[in-house]
């Protein structure tokens, strides 16, 4: 009977026990494509509708193609950094495009699929000239002509060429010959009714700008005419326009002609300027041009002007002025050069306490007749900006749909005034980024064991379990469902109880709102693999992120402070994660929670800059700072309202903790949990900290200042100079301070143990060379730092590709990855992508122990370590790289790359062991699992953990681990978001997706059956044989 009883034990502890398939191991979790914010600097840049469609160029250098029906991406294409997209112009089924250093290329992409038509390279980007903004000196426009479709391009303010779209043959090419001057020429309009371009543009003068017009030949490019207009402009970029004549039911694209009226008007040139030296108001003044450039300069008496406009509709001859009153006009030329006259007004516009300030788009409708709305926003019902917008469908002077770009990076489109997308397209320029545990279930919990290790009391276990007896018939209907089906918890189940699904809202949104009105509380799964990816953008806005659905859980604003006032921005630049305890919401349970300490800067327009610190639940967002005022009391800075929908509506305001800007930031060591008391902190072992300094590294220690006894300072004790023409570009730290060490050792082949050095207080430091040095110089340096005294311990030379220093790395434990690129113009070098891999072990050989995990490192004994390395050739770039992390460091590390091929691959650490053999190996070493050295790392398929996705321009990867000791999740953030798990050891701690647990389980039952039925038989044929013996 005792055996029956622990049979049925254990068939119960198998339905109870939690497990997951292997292949649910290492699948896609979730994978977020995004495009970035769209730019709006100028016309040549911003949105436009075409058809069905939201075409846009990104501040993160992609163009693409949106749906406008629901917001999904239609195509996209992706630029090299140093191809940076300058503008776009669409023309029936084609775009055009400008990219490169001052507009150095011409594309031409298909609208609707986005296939590159042909490319032309119009100087080379050696050549083009650096200016501030880069936009400046590059201009598009499109001509009809019997040959089809031509394109007018002006590149690196002062060339313009005639170039034929169908076969990419540039017609005729033109430069000024004052392209040594001060000469910058910005606007260009073709005019077939003079048979001429013209061409207009700035110079420099001693104190304010003057204008330059040329016109050229339409069909040769020859000069006709140039000259020089005596103005005093004070701003070049915004001051004057270049208006083409209105031709109401034309379209923007113009057409050649064979009857061309050279002695007509063209275009007119308009600017403000004062209108006599004596007085600082703005007149606005107008210039209608013709072939000679023979005219006279027009001005609008009784109006003074403060700023103009254009709204898309400078081709047909109207733009925007603003009169000093506030009134906002629309004005307009007409073709018999005329001066400029007011076509109509929008009233005063001026921004007030209840309404942000205006802004204006235009277009043509579809009978050809130009069309400006007026868009502004409501600060009595949100704090949210607008900054651009595009227009689509109009009807009797209606607006059919509205593209909005708010100032937090939210991409909107309305129709009329229904939202019908949303896309979060500042998850794009994600700055900082942590993966929060979420906490146990309350069952968990209490289950016995209470928070800190503390055990229940007998009435109170009594008392808990009398209240969970209204679970029974709950737990009794999923025990079945278990027993019945085998299915139990895994990643690829549904979302369990304690979490709400993503929302179901009719509004497409991308990423995936999950429901605030029906959350609950957060808890995590039975793995784990459910936590929160907290993210802070360059656009100012926190999200919260299911790792995994990839769903936003919540968003919130970072607030300006003071600077609300005047304008300005945060940028994140480290997030920490602190813990604090604090009672619990139900039965006064004491909880250790985490919340999340983000330290930016705020950077506001009237230049002055500030260090402010945020901190907040990860959970919910909710603002969790307090400060102690001058009396002594503890305030609570708390502002936290949300609206009807459970959305935070107030923004998150931070504390200004420096005036001025930020050096660098280092989070306190842990001195049981209180990561905020530095009194309590310096109890513990001392704390020493490296900061950059130019040329150097200084090293610091914090204590108490005898001249500030009530603040701790930090004391320079030592400083390592790397050249003269070497500058410090970053200090990484050791990524797994802080951690398990499962091992402090490897077993070679003949049973001899090398010991790990571990050294808890190294960094890696990289410098680059300065951009003053002369001769500049071409190599990098990367240096592993001693951070207590200062010692170097390792250093190598890179070559510096183009003056700069492209090199990913990573330290962990005693192990160095680092990648680089290698042009080849070193003597014996060969041009490729590298990654090197080093190995620390302690002492001059095996079995040299020296416990550098536990000395100090003022000892000598801290030098006395071997190093181990190797190089290896990749196929392609690395532009992010990371090691594995698992909760207890028993798996196998592997190293994570991203490649500038936008894929995601795991190079398993057998590949990269430093120690591996250039013959073949011995059987000692084929007993340590050595293979013999390839230079070359294969391009392994099944490595790639991105799949066929393409994860967009990655600049950090994140790891974190789970319950599960065998796997890791992997994040990686750039364009893209996209995570996933891997198990690198193998999924030692998990069943196989054939394990037949029902089968088992019957198997045990059938057993016992058995058991129970034979044992009586057994029992009374010993009894008969006892009564025959």
């Amino acid at each position: 009977m005792q055996l029956l009883r622990c049979l049925f034990s254990l068939s119960v502890f198998t339905l109870t026990t939690w497990a997951i398939h292997e292949s649910e191991v290492g699948i896609v979790d979730w994978y977020t494509k995004l495009i970035g914010v769209p730019l709006y600097t100028s016309q040549f840049i911003k949105p436009v509708f075409r058809d069905d469609l939201v075409l846009t160029a990104t501040s993160n250098n992609v163009l693409a193609a949106l749906n406008a029906t629901d917001g999904s991406i239609v195509w996209r294409s992706i630029h090299d950094a140093q191809d940076a997209i300058m503008g776009f112009k669409v023309h029936e089924d084609n775009m055009y495009t400008l990219s490169g250093p001052a507009g150095s290329t011409l594309r031409v992409y298909d609208v609707l699929t986005g296939d590159l038509i042909y490319e032309k390279r119009l100087h080379n980007p050696a050549e083009g000239k650096i200016h501030d903004p880069p936009t400046l000196g590059i201009a598009l426009t499109l001509v009809r002509a019997q040959g089809g479709t031509q394109a007018i391009v002006l590149t690196n303010g002062d060339t313009i060429q005639y170039i034929q779209t169908a076969t990419g043959e540039t017609v005729w090419k033109w430069r000024s010959p004052d392209e040594g001057s001060l000469v910058m020429y910005t606007y260009i309009y073709p005019d077939t009714h003079t048979s001429a371009v013209y061409v207009a543009g700035f110079a420099k003068s001693e104190r304010s700008y003057t204008l330059h017009v040329t016109t050229l030949d339409f069909a040769t490019g020859e000069v006709i005419a140039s000259v020089n207009i005596p103005v005093s402009i004070a701003n070049a970029l915004t001051d004057f326009l270049l208006l083409g004549p209105s031709r109401v039911g034309s379209s923007s694209t113009t057409s050649t002609r064979s009857d061309a009226n050279t002695d007509a008007f063209g275009p007119s040139l308009v600017w403000l300027s004062p209108s006599s030296t004596a007085s600082n108001a703005l007149s606005l003044f107008s210039a209608p041009l013709s072939r000679s450039l023979k005219g006279k300069v027009l001005t609008i008496p009784n109006a003074s002007y403060k700023r103009i406009q254009d709204v898309d509709l400078s081709d047909n001859g109207l733009f925007m002025a603003f009169q000093d009153n506030g009134v906002a006009e629309v004005l307009g030329y007409e073709a018999n050069g005329s001066p400029v006259g007011v076509v109509w007004d929008f009233g005063d516009v001026t921004p007030s306490a209840s309404t942000s300030g205006s802004h204006f788009v235009g277009l043509l409708n579809g009978d050809g007749k130009p069309c400006i709305g007026k868009v502004a926003w409501s600060n009595v019902h949100n704090f949210a900006f607008l900054h651009s917008s595009a227009v689509s469908s109009p009807t009797n002077e209606t607006f059919d749909k509205l593209l909005l770009v708010t100032s937090t990076g939210s991409l909107q489109l309305w129709d009329r005034n229904v939202l019908q997308w949303v896309r979060e397209e500042s998850l794009a320029t994600v700055q900082t980024a942590t993966i929060v545990e979420l906490p146990p279930t309350k069952e968990e919990v209490m289950g016995g064991v209470g928070v800190g290790g503390k055990s229940e009391s007998f009435w109170t276990k009594i008392t808990r379990q009398i209240g969970d007896t209204k679970n029974l018939p709950h737990y009794i209907i999923h025990f079945v469902t278990r027993f019945a089906t085998g299915s139990y918890a895994s990643p690829s189940y549904p979302i369990p109880v304690g979490f709400s699904s993503p929302s179901t809202s009719t509004i497409p949104h991308f990423v995936p709102n999950r429901s605030p009105a029906s959350s609950k509380i957060l808890v995590r799964d039975p793995f784990s693999f459910r936590q929160l990816l907290i993210t802070s953008t360059a656009h100012g806005k926190l999200f919260a992120l299911d790792t995994s659905t990839g769903a936003i859980v919540w968003s919130r604003i970072l607030g300006l402070g003071w600077a609300r006032q005047v304008g300005g921005k945060i940028v994140p630049v480290r997030a920490f994660t602190v813990r604090r305890t604090e009672l619990g919401a139900e039965d006064g349970v004491p909880e250790d929670r985490e919340g999340i300490a983000l330290v930016t800067q705020r950077v506001a327009d009237n230049s002055l800059v500030d260090t402010v610190i945020f901190h907040f639940d990860p959970l919910t967002g909710e603002d969790i700072k307090t400060v102690t005022s001058k009396v002594g009391e503890s305030e609570n800075l708390r502002v936290n309202v949300k609206g009807a929908d459970g959305r935070w509506v107030s923004p998150l305001e931070g504390v200004d903790a420096i005036a001025g800007p930020l050096i660098d930031v280092f989070l306190m060591p842990d001195a049981k949990g209180y990561n905020w008391d530095v009194g309590r902190v310096l109890t513990a072992p001392q704390v020493y900290l490296a900061l950059r300094a130019g040329t150097q590294v200084l090293g610091h220690q914090l204590g108490l200042s005898d001249e500030l006894s009530l603040f701790h300072v930090a004391f320079p004790t030592w400083g390592v100079s790397f050249g003269e023409d070497e500058e410090v570009v970053t200090i990484i730290k050791n990524a797994n301070k802080g951690r398990e060490v499962a091992s402090v050792g490897r077993v070679k082949g003949d049973r001899s143990t090398l010991y790990k050095y571990l050294n808890p207080h190294l960094s890696v430091v990289i410098s680059a060379p300065e951009r003053a040095s002369s001769p500049p110089s071409r190599t990098c340096g990367l240096y592993v730092v001693d951070t207590v005294k200062g010692t170097v311990l390792y250093h190598v030379s890179l070559p510096a590709v183009d003056g700069k220093c492209d090199i990913q790395v990573v330290l962990d434990e005693n192990w160095l990855v680092y990648s680089y690129h290698d042009d080849g113009t070193e003597i014996g070098g060969a041009k490729g992508h590298r990654v090197v891999s080093v190995e620390m072990y302690e002492g001059y050989g095996a079995d040299k122990k020296i416990s550098s995990s536990d000395i100090t490192s003022y000892s000598n004994k801290t030098t006395e370590f071997s190093v181990y390395e190797q190089a290896f050739a990749v196929p392609h770039g690395v532009t992010a790289i990371a090691t594995t992390t698992t909760k207890f460091g028993v798996s196998t590390k592997d190293i994570i790359i991203s490649s500038r091929k936008n894929s995601i691959h795991s190079i398993p650490r057998r590949l990269l062991n430093p120690r591996r053999p250039k013959r073949k190996p011995t059987s000692e070493e084929a007993e340590e699992m050595l293979v013999q050295y390839d230079p070359v790392l294969p391009e392994d398929g099944r490595l790639v953990l991105s799949h066929y996705y393409e994860v967009a321009d990655v600049r950090q990867i994140i790891t974190a681990p789970s319950l599960l000791e065998s796997t890791s999740l992997v994040l990686a953030v750039g364009t893209d978001l996209f995570l996933t798990r891997i198990a690198t050891s193998g999924t030692f701690d998990v069943l196989s997706e054939n394990f037949n647990k029902l089968q088992l389980v019957l198997t045990v039952v059938g057993l016992a059956v058995a058991i129970a039925v034979t044992k009586p038989m057994v029992r009374r044929k010993r009894l008969r044989e006892r009564w025959y013996q």
